[in-house]
């Protein structure tokens, strides 16, 4: 179950606010009392039976009066694993639960979007009292007998006579009724490693529950059959001692006419509390009691740990919040925390979707462009969401990634994180490098340059590429190895990279040896025709297939290797023999990634290879 949209009204600082397609990674960002926090809030509030606490989240209207209304929604999306009941569902795909709740003053109401019925007496029926509930039965002619269970059925009864419909609507419930059907609220703060008891008990809760609970073939939880005999001594002591409860009450009310009383037994509920106690040579201690440095090592460690134990045992859906888990962190435990959220999101296995609000630079450099979420205030003191969205995307309403993250530089502070931490740095030329060079790194080495701390440098696409290249080798001379077309030395090319052009640009302090020991050129002329004929065949019938039925081959390619210009040679042939609905995604970046994903290890140019490795020799990366 993921959390894919969350909207707010008159909550704390938002007015009318809203969160859609979010992911199982959700990076929260923004300046300073933006409201991440708030947001974080919202959801707590969404998932638990908790009373608004109207001191938390002050009632604001836009004009800054109390709100008499606070409202907060969230839509889920369903899983194979969920199991909601289908009253409960709706959706084209009968896969989403939208969960809305409303307060009041003191009253709080829970709304789900359901399978109502054209009568709205009908969807309020289990709130009326016995009388009520038989007249609205005598209406349609249907018995009114019976227990409260046998007027519910009959109700579905007045459906199949055809005397009224069911229809999807937002319909008032219980939060009981649902509590057991939303995800498990787990919360982490800035300051949890200094006690992590909490996450200690609730990992090993969990764990618990899979001895209890162990699944069935159908992958469910189903009690051990060894234990019923246990329930059964309980149930029977605790009736016996709900009796004597009933005698006591109903002697001291005399115009008391029952009591009811039923217990829940929770075995899974075996791990009530721990208390963790280290040993580092001189007797155990608590971890309260250790210096702040220890305890964030420790910390980190049972992350790892829980993260491991989270995807072996988990039965439902958990949403985890981390409010700024980064603050003070070093940049390398950054970086280990952020693989550790970011993994746990990934690992379908443990059903966990995490929401980060953050200030940490290195969260967001490494975050998935679209986990991204930016609040921004406006003049008005108005929040509103933006999204990152490609250059080019600047319709209406909407930001360039440009300035997404111009706007992202402001909120958090950029400024040379990534100049001074990052491990290497492999300047490239183009676009086309920049979307192979991840796959292919991958698959030489099983990882991904941002996770191995190194960063492709694109130039071409910066405007100022020569105070990019500048900057670079004044800075992190030694961090830096150059991949660039062989063409690149000739006059014409666009970045004339050479020795002598470098010396006679002041700009750029051009060091000895750079060309001889940190740059290595690709290709006869340029990084696309490195590639092998039979890659590009593959890639293109796969991911380009010509309009005329017949595939690719070798010949194709290699006529176009005659032309002047190889890479713009085949743009314009697959562009001019593609199946139509297909050439919006004929362009150089997209080709060539579809060539990486295509290239077999072996297959690999020897430059490409070669510059990954002096990369990460310089790196230290084994």
């Amino acid at each position: 179950m993921i959390l894919s949209r969350i909207a707010l009204k008159n909550f704390g600082c938002f007015q009318d606010f809203e969160l859609s397609d979010l992911n199982r990674l959700s990076v929260v960002i923004g300046e300073n009392d933006a409201g991440k926090t708030v947001l974080l809030n919202a959801i707590e509030v969404l998932l638990t039976d908790g009373v608004f606490e109207s001191d938390r989240h002050p009632r604001r209207t836009v004009e800054g009066s109390v709100a008499e209304e606070v409202i907060v929604e969230g839509e889920f999306t369903l899983e194979s694993h969920d199991g909601v009941p289908e009253e409960f569902r709706s959706g084209p795909e009968n896969n989403t639960l939208l969960v809305r709740k409303q307060f009041e003053g003191d009253n709080v109401q829970t709304f789900v979007k359901g399978r109502g019925y054209s009568d709205e007496r009908l969807d309020k029926f289990e709130t009326f009292k016995r009388p009520k509930q038989r007249d609205i039965l005598k209406d349609y002619d249907v018995s009114p007998e019976g227990k409260e269970e046998d007027r519910l059925a009959r109700r579905e009864k007045i459906v199949k006579q055809g005397k009224a419909e069911h229809e999807w609507k937002i319909l008032p419930t219980s939060f009981s009724r649902l509590e057991d059907h939303l995800p498990d609220l787990e919360k982490t703060s800035a300051t949890n490693y200094r006690s992590p008891n909490r996450m200690v008990r609730s990992t090993l809760k969990r764990v618990a529950a899979t001895v209890v609970a162990p699944e069935d073939e159908d992958g469910k939880p189903k009690e051990r059959e060894d234990l019923q005999p246990i329930r059964d001594d309980i149930e029977e002591r605790l009736n016996e001692e709900i009796r004597k409860a009933k005698d006591e009450l109903l002697r001291q009310h005399s115009r008391m006419q029952s009591v009811g009383v039923e217990p829940e037994i929770d075995f899974t509920s075996v791990v009530e509390d721990v208390s963790l106690t280290v040993d580092l040579g001189d007797g155990e201690k608590r971890i309260e009691s250790f210096g702040e440095g220890t305890k964030k090592r420790i910390w980190m460690g049972l992350l790892e740990w829980d993260r491991e134990a989270t995807s072996e045992s988990a039965r439902e859906s958990v949403i985890r919040l981390y409010d700024e888990p980064d603050l003070n962190l070093h940049y390398e435990a950054q970086r280990r925390l952020f693989e550790n959220v970011s993994g746990l999101a990934q690992d379908k296995k443990a059903k966990t979707q995490c929401f980060v609000c953050t200030h940490s630079v290195f969260f967001i450099d490494r975050a998935s462009p679209e986990s991204i979420n930016l609040i921004e205030i406006d003049d008005q003191n108005q929040r509103s969401a933006t999204y990152i969205r490609g250059t080019g995307d600047d319709s209406e309403g909407t930001h360039t990634a440009v300035d997404f993250f111009d706007q992202v530089g402001r909120a958090v502070g950029l400024s040379n994180t990534s100049l001074l931490y990052e491990k290497g740095f492999l300047v490239v030329e183009g676009p086309s490098e920049d979307e192979a060079l991840p796959v292919l790194y991958n698959k030489l080495f099983g990882s991904t340059p941002s996770r191995d701390g190194l960063q492709i440098v694109n130039l071409r696409t910066c405007g100022a590429w020569k105070s990019v290249l500048s900057v670079l080798l004044k800075n992190r001379l030694e961090m830096t190895h150059l991949l660039l077309d062989s063409d690149c030395t000739s006059s014409d090319s666009l970045l004339t990279l050479t020795p002598e052009a470098l010396e006679e640009d002041t700009q750029i302090d051009c060091p000895d040896g750079l060309f001889e020991n940190q740059t290595t050129f690709i290709g006869t002329q340029e990084f696309e025709d490195a590639f092998a004929n039979a890659v590009y065949v593959r890639a293109l019938n796969d991911d380009f297939p010509r309009a005329n039925g017949e595939g690719w081959n070798a010949d194709h390619i290699q006529a176009l290797r005659e032309e002047k210009k190889f890479s713009k040679a085949l743009q314009d042939k697959v562009y001019g023999e593609v199946r139509p609905q297909l050439r919006n995604d004929v362009r150089k970046p997209q080709i060539a990634r579809s060539v990486a994903r295509h290239c077999h290890t072996e297959e690999i140019p020897g430059a490409i290879v070669n510059a990954f490795g002096s990369l990460r020799e310089t790196a230290g990366i084994d």
